[in-house]
Protein backbone atom coordinates (compact mmCIF):
# COMPACT_ATOMS: atom_id res chain seq x y z
CA UNK A 1 0.00 0.00 0.00
CA UNK A 2 1.51 3.35 -0.74
CA UNK A 3 0.25 6.21 1.11
CA UNK A 4 0.32 9.61 -0.05
CA UNK A 5 0.51 10.92 3.14
CA UNK A 6 2.03 9.17 6.35
CA UNK A 7 0.64 10.35 8.67
CA UNK A 8 -2.52 9.00 8.04
CA UNK A 9 -1.21 5.23 8.09
CA UNK A 10 0.59 6.46 11.21
CA UNK A 11 -2.83 7.56 12.39
CA UNK A 12 -4.66 4.33 11.30
CA UNK A 13 -2.03 2.00 12.58
CA UNK A 14 -2.19 3.34 16.45
CA UNK A 15 -4.59 1.22 18.85
CA UNK A 16 -8.08 2.64 18.62
CA UNK A 17 -10.38 2.50 22.05
CA UNK A 18 -13.39 0.48 21.73
CA UNK A 19 -16.89 2.17 20.92
CA UNK A 20 -17.37 1.48 24.40
CA UNK A 21 -15.15 1.53 27.01
CA UNK A 22 -15.00 2.10 30.96
CA UNK A 23 -11.97 4.58 32.41
CA UNK A 24 -10.27 4.01 35.77
CA UNK A 25 -7.96 6.86 36.54
CA UNK A 26 -5.57 7.18 39.65
CA UNK A 27 -6.57 5.61 42.63
CA UNK A 28 -3.93 3.60 44.84
CA UNK A 29 -1.98 1.26 43.10
CA UNK A 30 -0.06 -1.42 43.83
CA UNK A 31 -0.09 -5.60 45.45
CA UNK A 32 -2.24 -6.25 47.99
CA UNK A 33 0.46 -6.48 50.54
CA UNK A 34 3.03 -4.05 49.27
CA UNK A 35 3.90 -1.27 51.69
CA UNK A 36 5.09 1.29 48.79
CA UNK A 37 1.36 1.63 47.75
CA UNK A 38 0.65 5.35 46.36
CA UNK A 39 -1.58 7.68 44.51
CA UNK A 40 -1.30 6.15 40.60
CA UNK A 41 -0.78 7.98 37.44
CA UNK A 42 -2.42 4.89 35.40
CA UNK A 43 -5.63 5.05 33.31
CA UNK A 44 -6.78 1.39 33.13
CA UNK A 45 -9.54 0.88 30.25
CA UNK A 46 -12.41 -1.94 30.27
CA UNK A 47 -13.45 -3.35 26.86
CA UNK A 48 -17.05 -4.11 27.85
CA UNK A 49 -17.43 -6.15 24.68
CA UNK A 50 -13.81 -7.59 25.09
CA UNK A 51 -14.48 -8.57 28.81
CA UNK A 52 -10.86 -7.66 29.70
CA UNK A 53 -8.49 -4.47 30.85
CA UNK A 54 -5.59 -3.11 29.09
CA UNK A 55 -3.32 -0.42 30.79
CA UNK A 56 -2.94 3.25 29.55
CA UNK A 57 -0.06 3.14 27.22
CA UNK A 58 -2.17 1.18 24.70
CA UNK A 59 -4.66 3.69 24.43
CA UNK A 60 -3.31 7.25 26.59
CA UNK A 61 -0.89 8.41 28.44
CA UNK A 62 -0.46 8.32 31.93
CA UNK A 63 -1.67 11.51 34.05
CA UNK A 64 1.04 13.62 35.25
CA UNK A 65 0.08 13.68 38.87
CA UNK A 66 -0.17 10.61 40.93
CA UNK A 67 -4.22 11.28 42.10
CA UNK A 68 -6.54 9.42 44.12
CA UNK A 69 -10.14 10.32 45.92
CA UNK A 70 -10.96 12.00 42.20
CA UNK A 71 -14.11 12.16 40.56
CA UNK A 72 -13.53 11.09 36.31
CA UNK A 73 -16.61 11.75 34.14
CA UNK A 74 -16.23 11.91 30.17
CA UNK A 75 -18.07 14.26 28.50
CA UNK A 76 -18.63 15.03 24.92
CA UNK A 77 -15.24 12.41 24.00
CA UNK A 78 -13.32 14.05 26.73
CA UNK A 79 -12.28 12.26 30.01
CA UNK A 80 -12.31 14.92 32.89
CA UNK A 81 -10.47 14.07 35.91
CA UNK A 82 -11.53 16.09 38.93
CA UNK A 83 -10.24 17.18 42.04
CA UNK A 84 -9.07 14.43 44.65
CA UNK A 85 -5.63 14.22 46.55
CA UNK A 86 -2.56 14.56 44.92
CA UNK A 87 0.76 13.25 45.60
CA UNK A 88 4.19 14.47 43.43
CA UNK A 89 5.41 11.65 41.20
CA UNK A 90 9.38 12.15 42.66
CA UNK A 91 11.24 14.51 45.01
CA UNK A 92 11.77 16.88 42.11
CA UNK A 93 7.85 17.69 41.93
CA UNK A 94 7.67 17.44 45.94
CA UNK A 95 9.33 20.92 45.75
CA UNK A 96 7.20 22.48 43.56
CA UNK A 97 3.65 20.68 43.94
CA UNK A 98 1.74 20.26 47.23
CA UNK A 99 0.76 17.19 48.22
CA UNK A 100 -3.21 16.54 49.48
CA UNK A 101 -6.56 17.96 48.37
CA UNK A 102 -6.78 19.37 44.96
CA UNK A 103 -9.16 21.89 42.84
CA UNK A 104 -7.16 20.64 39.94
CA UNK A 105 -9.36 19.49 36.47
CA UNK A 106 -7.00 17.45 33.79
CA UNK A 107 -9.20 16.72 30.52
CA UNK A 108 -7.57 14.07 28.58
CA UNK A 109 -9.12 14.45 24.47
CA UNK A 110 -10.29 11.28 22.83
CA UNK A 111 -9.72 12.54 19.71
CA UNK A 112 -6.77 14.48 19.84
CA UNK A 113 -4.50 11.62 22.89
CA UNK A 114 -3.48 14.20 25.09
CA UNK A 115 -3.88 15.47 28.62
CA UNK A 116 -4.69 19.16 29.26
CA UNK A 117 -5.35 21.46 32.53
CA UNK A 118 -8.58 22.83 32.37
CA UNK A 119 -9.99 25.84 35.32
CA UNK A 120 -9.35 24.50 38.60
CA UNK A 121 -12.55 24.46 40.75
CA UNK A 122 -13.35 27.09 43.09
CA UNK A 123 -12.71 24.81 46.02
CA UNK A 124 -10.23 21.92 46.87
CA UNK A 125 -11.87 18.53 47.24
CA UNK A 126 -11.00 14.97 47.47
CA UNK A 127 -13.42 12.37 47.91
CA UNK A 128 -15.66 14.56 45.61
CA UNK A 129 -18.94 13.25 44.20
CA UNK A 130 -19.51 14.71 40.96
CA UNK A 131 -21.38 14.09 37.23
CA UNK A 132 -22.66 15.57 33.90
CA UNK A 133 -26.22 16.90 33.15
CA UNK A 134 -26.92 18.90 30.36
CA UNK A 135 -23.19 19.31 28.57
CA UNK A 136 -22.18 20.61 32.30
CA UNK A 137 -20.07 18.82 34.86
CA UNK A 138 -21.15 19.08 38.39
CA UNK A 139 -18.48 18.89 41.71
CA UNK A 140 -20.11 18.49 45.07
CA UNK A 141 -19.22 18.10 48.29
CA UNK A 142 -15.89 16.12 49.14
CA UNK A 143 -13.55 17.04 51.54
CA UNK A 144 -10.33 20.11 51.63
CA UNK A 145 -8.29 18.47 54.19
CA UNK A 146 -9.88 20.18 56.94
CA UNK A 147 -13.56 19.48 56.77
CA UNK A 148 -16.42 18.10 55.31
CA UNK A 149 -17.66 20.54 52.41
CA UNK A 150 -21.68 21.49 51.56
CA UNK A 151 -20.92 23.55 48.72
CA UNK A 152 -21.21 22.79 45.25
CA UNK A 153 -20.27 24.09 41.58
CA UNK A 154 -20.66 23.27 37.86
CA UNK A 155 -18.26 23.76 35.20
CA UNK A 156 -18.72 24.50 31.54
CA UNK A 157 -16.63 23.38 29.22
CA UNK A 158 -17.09 25.98 26.20
CA UNK A 159 -15.98 29.13 29.09
CA UNK A 160 -13.48 26.56 30.37
CA UNK A 161 -15.11 27.96 33.80
CA UNK A 162 -16.69 26.66 36.87
CA UNK A 163 -19.62 28.80 38.78
CA UNK A 164 -20.45 28.21 42.38
CA UNK A 165 -23.94 26.67 42.92
CA UNK A 166 -26.86 27.34 46.05
CA UNK A 167 -24.82 24.59 48.84
CA UNK A 168 -25.94 20.97 50.12
CA UNK A 169 -28.33 20.98 52.84
CA UNK A 170 -25.43 19.46 54.69
CA UNK A 171 -22.24 18.58 54.05
CA UNK A 172 -20.99 15.21 52.39
CA UNK A 173 -18.19 13.71 50.79
CA UNK A 174 -17.38 10.03 49.67
CA UNK A 175 -21.26 9.79 48.11
CA UNK A 176 -21.81 8.79 44.64
CA UNK A 177 -23.35 10.89 42.23
CA UNK A 178 -25.74 10.59 39.08
CA UNK A 179 -27.94 12.52 36.78
CA UNK A 180 -31.18 11.70 35.30
CA UNK A 181 -31.84 11.95 31.31
CA UNK A 182 -29.62 14.95 31.71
Amino acid sequence: MRASNPAIIWELLLPRLPHQAIFLCGGWEGSLHDPSIAPSTSVQVFDPNGCGWVRHDTYLPAMDTRHAYSACIELDNTVYLIGGFVQPKSDDEAQTEAQGPTARVSAYSLRQRVWRERAAMHEQRNFVSACRCRGRLYAMGGHNGQQRLASAESYDPVANRWHRLAPMHNVRSDAGATSLNG
